[in-house]
């Protein structure tokens, strides 16, 4: 997901430039990984929460709150292989 790389790669500028010095690979890595590991973090989370309120539907809406649910879930499972396969 070339997205994510940018979203990645955007952060370590960011941090890089707030501190006036460039990162050594080590540091790079170490940080990219912990960008990953928020982004994967606000997935979830946004997956549990948009789950949560679609399940809130009338009784009759169910069938379209499953359906819903589930490609959340299939998505957020897709962001996060392809986010681990970046690693």
């Amino acid at each position: 997901m070339t997205k994510l790389r940018t979203f990645r790669d955007e952060a370590i500028e960011l941090i890089e430039k707030s501190l006036g010095a460039k990162l050594g690979p080590t540091q790079r890595d170490e940080i990219a990984a912990a960008v990953e590991s928020a982004i994967l973090k606000a997935a979830s989370h946004t997956q549990e929460s948009a789950v949560d309120a679609m399940l809130r539907y009338p009784l009759e809406d169910q069938d379209k709150a499953h359906k819903m649910a589930d490609e959340v879930r299939r998505r957020t499972e897709a962001l996060i292989a392809n986010l681990s396969s970046q690693r």
